[in-house]
C-alpha cells in the first residue's frame, strides 16, 4: 500500500493546487494533505484571505484527497513520522509541488525510511504570479481612474461650489446639505 503526502497553504485554491492533489491521488492508494496553519501561511504568504477551517472545507470537498492534517510549520516531518507510526508498513511518498529548493524539508526523514520523493513539473508559481498580477493591474486601473476622477473633482468642485452659491448661499460641500426651498 501507498500513501501520497503533499502540503499546501491552499489559501488561493487554484488549478496548480488540484493537479498537484490529483496527481498525488493517483500515485497512491491514500493520499494525505497537509494544510498550514493561518500562523505557517501567514510566514509563508505574508497574509491570509481565508482562514485555516474555510481551506480545510474546501480540500475536504475533494474527491482526490483522503485526509486533511493540520500541518504547524513549513516542514512536514513531524505530520510523516505520524503517518509512519501509524501504517510502518506502508511506503510514503512525499510530493514536491512548486518548491523549487535542494534538501526540501521532510526529504531526509522520508529517505530514511525507504519512502519516496515525486518532484512535480507543474505551474503553482506561475499560477500564483499570475493571479497577483492580474489582482494587482486591476487594483492598478481601478486606482489609476480613481486618481483621475478625483483630479476632475477638485478641478470642477470649486466650479460647482461657486455655481451653488449663487443658488443655495448655505451650502456647504464638506459638511450640510443644501437646505431646499420650495418654489
Amino acid at each position: 500500500m501507498k500513501i501520497c503526502y503533499t502540503y499546501v497553504c491552499a489559501d488561493v485554491f487554484h488549478y496548480g493546487h488540484l493537479r498537484l492533489l490529483k496527481q498525488a491521488k493517483a500515485a497512491g492508494d491514500i493520499h494525505v494533505c497537509g494544510l498550514m496553519t493561518d500562523r505557517e501561511s501567514i510566514n509563508q504568504l505574508g497574509f491570509v484571505v481565508m482562514n485555516y477551517e474555510e481551506r480545510k472545507a474546501i480540500l475536504d470537498s475533494l474527491d482526490c484527497v483522503d485526509e486533511v492534517m493540520k500541518q504547524d510549520s513549513n516542514d512536514p516531518t513531524e505530520n510523516l513520522k505520524k503517518i509512519h507510526a501509524e501504517h510502518p508498513d506502508v511506503e510514503l511518498i512525499l510530493f514536491q509541488g512548486h518548491q523549487n529548493w535542494n534538501g526540501m524539508p521532510g526529504i531526509s526523514y522520508i529517505q530514511s525510511i525507504g519512502g519516496k520523493v515525486y518532484v512535480l513539473t507543474i505551474t503553482t508559481v506561475y499560477l500564483v504570479k499570475k493571479l497577483v498580477e492580474c489582482f494587482l493591474k486591476t487594483c492598478f486601473r481601478k486606482m489609476k481612474a480613481r486618481l483621475n476622477l478625483l483630479t476632475l473633482v477638485r478641478i470642477i468642485t470649486p466650479i460647482v461650489y461657486q455655481q451653488r452659491q449663487t443658488i443655495w448661499p448655505s451650502y456647504s460641500p464638506c459638511y450640510r446639505r443644501p437646505e431646499l426651498r420650495r418654489l
